[in-house]
């Protein structure tokens, strides 16, 4: 990521712009989208998209992408979008974590689950994503970003394999 896309991404979070503002800007900006190749594209001219970022946003988004524009920085909305998200969670202590398993736990084990990881990462917050993995045979695997509990048929095999061949 470069230091420009990561100052940017700061300065999106100390404006205020809520995670859900940045979301819909981000839907709107959407890979496949005409705004974005209107908006990323070197034949159309800086004050028509000034004028285009004028029609559609409103209030502080509309100034942030109009900073964007003016210094030909439009191109980095991708990377604008992906750091805003890891400084958000940082300054708001969320943890993003997925969940894989063969079979769905309960709300209860769910939330067990969530406040064992909140009290281990010592976050405000955990995000889940559940995806299901038969692979797993039984059991579940959680990861974050710099941890990973295996608590899978699974992972217990492999382990024992490992233990096993290290004699």
């Amino acid at each position: 990521m470069t230091n420009l896309a990561c100052s940017y991404a700061r300065a999106l979070y100390e404006l205020q712009i809520s995670l859900e503002e940045v979301s819909e800007m981000e839907q709107v900006f959407g890979d496949f989208s005409i705004l974005r190749k209107m908006m990323l594209s070197p034949v159309v001219l800086r004050m028509q998209k000034e004028q285009i970022i004028n029609r559609i946003f409103t209030g502080k988004i509309q100034n942030f992408l109009k900073v964007l524009n003016k210094h030909n920085h439009l191109y980095l909305l991708d990377e604008i979008f992906l750091y805003f998200r890891e400084y958000y969670d940082k300054q708001e202590q969320i943890s993003r974590i997925k969940l894989f398993y063969v079979e769905k736990p309960s709300e209860f084990e769910l939330s067990q689950m969530i406040e064992v990881i909140k009290d281990k990462l010592n976050k405000q917050e955990v995000v889940v994503e559940m995806i299901e993995k038969r692979e797993l045979l039984e059991g579940f695997l959680i990861q974050t970003d710099n941890w990973e509990l295996d608590w899978s048929l699974q992972g217990r095999f492999q382990h024992l394999k490992d233990k096993l061949t290290r004699r």
